[in-house]
């Protein structure tokens, strides 16, 4: 059996690096594949900003990622003993895939926010 965890795990890891009309996302194994043999999901292209494709490419270009893992650890430099004023600090992209109970809290995390935010706020973009 597929543990959601292990799913979020496989597309991570296997995330197409395609410009095509669509992408195509490879699950090595899924539920109903009793023949477990990879499974390609294609993904078209949407009209608007919420898009997940083009949202893939925005946050693949704004992380600098050309292969490997898309779902990746991101943290922020420590705060020196004695900052110079001014002082921000700087995010950093990992370059190993994120570990899949973390992507799943995210997720879980960002669609009860979503689910929470009303129609009419500015949060709705």
């Amino acid at each position: 059996m597929n543990r959601p965890g292990r799913t979020i795990d496989a597309i991570a890891r296997s995330a197409p690096w395609t410009h095509a009309p669509r992408t195509h996302v490879t699950l090595p194994v899924s539920k109903g594949d009793r023949a477990r043999k990879d499974v390609q999901v294609g993904i078209p292209y949407g009209g608007s900003d919420l898009c997940p494709v083009r949202a893939l490419a925005r946050w693949r270009e704004a992380a600098g990622i050309t292969a490997g893992p898309v779902f990746r650890r991101i943290w922020a430099t420590p705060r020196p003993k004695n900052p110079p004023p001014g002082w921000t600090p700087t995010h950093v992209v990992g370059w190993q895939a994120l570990d899949p109970g973390s992507l799943a809290r995210i997720v879980k995390t960002r669609g009860a926010a979503a689910a929470s935010t009303p129609p009419n706020s500015a949060a709705t973009g």
